[in-house]
């Protein structure tokens, strides 16, 4: 799922490049491929003003259709929301900002509110790369600030290039000293972070495959079966897992999933409509049951 950020990340950083390099018509065509990736990039021609401003030559006028662009897309963000309702709905507010900034500002380095520390660093080094670089992280990171609903460490990938590009310019200064310091503690820490959460994150692949293994094969001995009813699933496995699931099982159409303890659902179930889905968090087991059918 997180291929978008890769591709966000990536395309972002070429908008940079091609911009610093004055081919800025090309910057602008991968700046929409930026965007068709993931939706934070409506934030890369704010970048692109300060690169002017401290880094640039302040032509202001080249960065006008860039700025057209973003207002057109960030107001039909605001205005739509299309997300209103879901995990995916723009939040605006104190307890939003704090809830976005905590979850975000511990995962930087894997401790409570470190990831702040990049907020002082321009104030004790007089650096216009420095500041470039903490005005690249600020402006990518700022549309999750808004989305409580939708919190993961992964989405730093993308306003990491603005952290890459401060500690790239300290470490080209008199402090490469600290710099490396840092690293070398950093380095064993991030991995025994990444290893507690590989275990996790294995455990749930675990129960997934146990989970998707059995209900793939029960669909395809019964391909004529649309409508599903379940009383739990693996953590963080939703009832459009189990549609998706079903649906990607020979391009199935018509699935419907419901859980046990919505309208009908047991009665579909008691008359043989529907197939229970039966799952066992300990041990790890799928149990589909399906009665007859009451004619």
């Amino acid at each position: 799922m997180y291929v978008f950020d890769v591709l966000c990340g990536t395309f972002s950083l070429a908008t940079l490049l091609l911009y610093a390099y004055d081919r800025w018509i090309l910057s602008l065509l991968v700046l929409w491929l930026a965007y068709k990736s993931k939706e934070l990039a409506v934030m890369l021609p704010v970048v692109l003003v300060f690169y002017e401003l401290w880094l640039g030559k302040k032509r202001w006028v080249r960065l006008l259709p860039f700025l057209a662009i973003s207002l057109s897309w960030g107001l039909q963000g605001l205005i739509r929301n299309p997300g209103r309702g879901t995990p995916y709905e723009l939040e605006f507010g104190l307890t939003t900002l704090v809830t976005t900034l905590s979850f975000y500002g511990s995962r930087l380095f894997f401790l409570p509110y470190a990831g702040t520390v990049l907020l002082v660093l321009p104030v004790l080094i007089r650096d216009r790369r420095l500041w470039f670089g903490l005005a690249v992280t600020c402006c990518m990171m700022a549309p999750l600030l808004i989305l409580p609903g939708r919190l993961f460490a992964v989405y730093w990938y993308v306003p990491l290039i603005g952290a890459a590009i401060m500690v790239a310019t300290i470490a080209e200064g008199r402090y490469r000293l600290a710099v490396a310091t840092f690293l070398l503690l950093w380095t064993p820490w991030d991995f025994l972070q990444f290893r507690q959460q590989r275990r996790e994150n294995l455990r749930l692949a675990a129960e997934n495959r146990a989970f998707v293994t059995e209900l793939v094969e029960f669909v395809r001995l019964n391909p004529s079966q649309r409508l599903f009813v379940t009383d739990g699933a693996p953590e963080n496995f939703h009832l459009w897992g189990i549609t998706g699931t079903v649906a990607c099982v020979d391009r199935m159409s018509g699935i419907r999933v419901q859980g046990i303890d919505e309208p009908g659902a047991r009665e579909a179930i008691q008359n043989g409509e529907a197939a229970w889905l039966h799952w066992h968090a300990t041990p790890a087991r799928l149990e589909i049951v399906q009665y007859p059918k009451i004619r």
